[in-house]
């Protein structure tokens, strides 16, 4: 046991409030002696007022450098720019006045009245940049009589003169005379703009320079803050050291039990101040010690038993779901609430009409009580207890509005009469605690947690776990209620599909007798139309008649086809060939329809083909199905191509296509009967949904796979994989037939 500290040892409220107060006033406050806050203060102010001093220069750099800039961008540039302008001008004029005395053209007159006003306004702008000093100088003006000089001969000797004036000799006269006058303006030019550059190269000389010294002087005080950071950062390093090397010693040792040790109070005055802080906690932490510890354990207690009492209940509701019929519901619910609650009886009673009826599950502990019923509900027990719920009484009014109710000692509850609770506690009923199960209409039944012969003080925890299990077997039933729903809606559903399968089997068998009689007729009207017997112009309508016949009997053959595989009846006969001659036959068969739009069909074999065991005939029909299909999704001058090859467990057949193709969401669909493509929809491409489900059912059947591909816009692939048999190649066809012939379609 730790050692107990006197009371008289402790410091008081006043000493501690007092001990705990700062020395220093904050940071412009006069700092303590011998403190850490007073270092930090000396190099904060250190730092400041090298941050002043480098600010000042780089200000003061800053607003000569921005100034000499402005000057330099705003005025030097635009006036050396200006003095250009005018050159261009003044040789511009020259330039006009020659080509008017070599041709005499009066568009080159207006050319230099345009140069002379352009002139002029950038002769106005240089003189507005220029400062008094550069006037006073009058180098501008002097550049700009040269010009004026230029000017006056070209109106005076050249323009003045008409066209027909214009001679060698008087063109000789003047030209000598204006070139004079241009190079006088050159030179005077070439003075002015050596000037104005040399003043332009001075300020970028000055800003070159001024740019060095601010640098330096940032770089100095850099240095200069920088040495003085790391001599005060060192000076605070150690005295931090050495304060938090004595603090960590004493709270090792605390932390370590020893509730005993104390702090020093010598040193940096932060330290005294921690120091007196911890040794007050310290003492304080020796004196609760013992009451925490009682506490704890308290705490821990209940803390377990509300934990355990929690996953019991938690564990009991949610086992309800895994239920699937209405007895074993009730009766798990009746038993994980006895148990969860060690009650004596639990049972579930319905509601019939809106009263409490009769008991339908039941439980007690080992059988210890007997049951309440023996054909259910039949008890008189069961009977009596049911006064409780007495029809207009304030339990049955609450379990409607779905609270619980909690009868802890019937023999002194108000809320029955003196005759309720004299039958009742003849049955030897103590105390119970009732739920409501809700349903869908209201109460749907009452789960009681009964306590025979002794009372009980139910607490909320029980509530809880009751009204827990309630709310579970209220979702359990209507679950269940729901699930025996769609089973019974399935198996209609079941029942309707199968008489939709029989009467689509019925119809097509009666529609392909008459069709076939039709087409045989049909043939026979041909054979007369192509010996002359009937006129030929009845040769398109025998055609239509011929096609949509064709059309019915493939409807039929199709919906005949899928109905026996749904019933599982299409059987399979296999024999030893190979492909080659199938493929052939198919390509011949939809010739003309490739024909009829103009379709350029390609057939590659690229491999010696192995020979397959299969069904040859119901092959021949899902090849014709592809390629049918290929031939509706193609537009006319399309491309179909048919790729066999051989792989290493069978052989590959490839149907590509250059149509509309299909979208990626729907390709899964494909092989769902009755389903089409949006594009087979939007495009009015005729088609039942059938076809593509019957090539699914044979091929597999054949143990094959069919997969495919499509990009919108671009086209299809459907590629059939079929494995070679295990049986022996060399058997003869009736062993073949005897071992895989009665296979069927699942």
């Amino acid at each position: 046991m730790a050692e107990q500290v006197r009371s008289d040892e402790l410091p008081t409220d006043d000493e501690s409030h007092r001990s705990a107060q700062p020395s220093s006033r904050g940071l412009f406050g006069r700092p303590a002696n011998n403190s850490l806050s007073g270092t930090i203060r000396t190099a904060f102010f250190s730092l400041v007022l090298i941050i002043i001093i480098s600010s000042g220069v780089g200000t003061a750099s800053l607003l000569y450098s921005k100034a000499a800039t402005s000057n330099l961008l705003t005025r030097l540039e635009p006036l050396i720019s200006a003095n250009k302008s005018l050159l261009i001008e003044v040789y511009e004029m020259d330039t006009t006045a020659r080509n008017y005395l070599r041709t005499g053209q009066s568009s080159y007159a207006d050319s230099f009245k345009s140069a002379q006003t352009d002139y002029a306004s950038f002769y106005i702008s240089a003189l507005q940049l220029e400062t008094s000093n550069e006037k006073n100088t009058g180098i501008l003006q002097s550049e700009n009589a040269a010009a004026q000089n230029v000017i006056r001969l070209c109106q005076n000797s050249v323009f003045s003169l008409a066209s027909s004036q214009l001679t060698p000799e008087s063109t000789a006269v003047v030209l000598p005379d204006l070139q004079t006058a241009l190079n006088a303006y050159t030179s005077r030019y070439n003075t002015t703009n050596a000037l104005f550059t040399s003043y332009r190269d001075t300020k970028l000389k000055q800003l070159d320079l001024l740019s060095a010294i601010s640098t330096a002087a940032t770089i100095a005080s850099g240095l200069g803050g920088l040495v003085l950071a790391l001599y005060l950062t060192n000076r605070i390093r150690n005295k931090v050291q050495v304060f938090l090397s004595r603090l960590t010693v004493i709270l090792a040792r605390l932390q370590a039990g020893e509730i005993g040790a104390r702090a020093s109070e010598t040193g940096l005055s932060e330290e005294i101040l921690l120091a007196k802080a911890i040794n007050s906690m310290a003492s304080e932490k020796e004196a609760l010690t013992s009451e925490l510890e009682q506490q704890y354990a308290q705490e821990k207690q209940l803390r377990e038993g509300l934990e355990m009492e929690r996953s019991i209940r938690m564990g009991l509701s949610s086992t309800l779901y895994r239920d699937v019929d209405v007895t074993s519901a009730l009766q798990r619910t009746v038993s994980g609430l006895g148990s969860a609650l060690h009650a004596d009886r639990a049972l579930v009673r319905t509601m019939e009409n809106g009263v409490p009826g009769s008991v339908i599950s039941e439980w007690s502990p080992s059988n210890i009580y007997p049951s309440m019923y023996g054909t259910v509900g039949s008890s008189i027990l069961a009977d009596k207890r049911l006064l409780v719920y007495g029809e207009d009484s304030k339990i049955i009014k609450s379990l409607h509005g779905g609270s619980a109710v909690a009868v802890n000692d019937i023999s002194n509850d108000e809320r029955f009469s003196e005759d309720v609770r004299t039958i009742a506690l003849s049955t030897g009923l103590g105390a119970f605690l009732s739920v409501p199960v809700m349903g869908p209409q209201g109460l749907e039944a009452i789960l009681t947690a009964i306590m025979e012969g002794k009372v009980r003080n139910w607490n909320d925890r029980d509530i809880q776990v009751a009204q827990t299990m309630a709310s579970g077997l209220a979702a359990t039933l209507s679950a269940i209620r729901l699930y025996e729903d769609e089973l019974e809606n399935v198996e209609k559903m079941r029942k309707l599909d199968e008489s939709k399968d029989a009467f689509l089997a019925s119809v097509s068998h009666e529609l392909r007798t008459p069709l076939t009689s039709i087409v045989g007729y049909l043939e026979l009207l041909q054979d007369d139309v192509a010996d002359g017997a009937i006129p030929n112009s009845y040769s398109g309508m025998f055609d239509a008649i011929e096609r949509n016949s064709k059309r019915l009997l493939d409807l039929i053959e199709n919906i005949l086809t899928t109905s026996r595989i749904d019933s599982g009846v299409l059987k399979l006969s296999k024999t030893w060939s190979h492909i080659t001659p199938l493929l052939m036959r198919t390509t011949e068969a939809i010739m003309p329809q490739l024909s009829a739009k103009h379709i350029d069909l390609k057939v590659q074999i690229k491999d010696r083909l192995p020979d397959i065991c299969a069904d040859f005939q119901l092959l021949e029909r899902a090849m014709l199905n592809l390629l049918s299909n290929a031939i509706k999704f193609t537009p006319d001058n399309g491309t179909i191509s048919m790729t066999a090859f051989s792989e290493s467990n069978g052989i590959a057949i490839s149907i590509s296509d250059s149509g509309v193709g299909i979208a990626d969401d729907e390709l899964n669909n494909l092989f769902t009967k009755f389903y089409r493509a949006s594009t087979a929809q939007a495009n009015a491409i005729q088609g039942t949904g059938l076809g593509l489900v019957i090539v699914k059912a044979i091929v597999e059947q054949h143990g094959g796979t069919v997969t495919v591909t499509s990009k919108l816009g671009e086209g299809s692939t459907f590629t059939l994989r079929l494995p070679i048999s295990d049986s022996d190649p060399y058997q003869t066809v009736n062993e073949s037939n005897e071992k895989v012939g009665d296979q069927t379609l699942a």
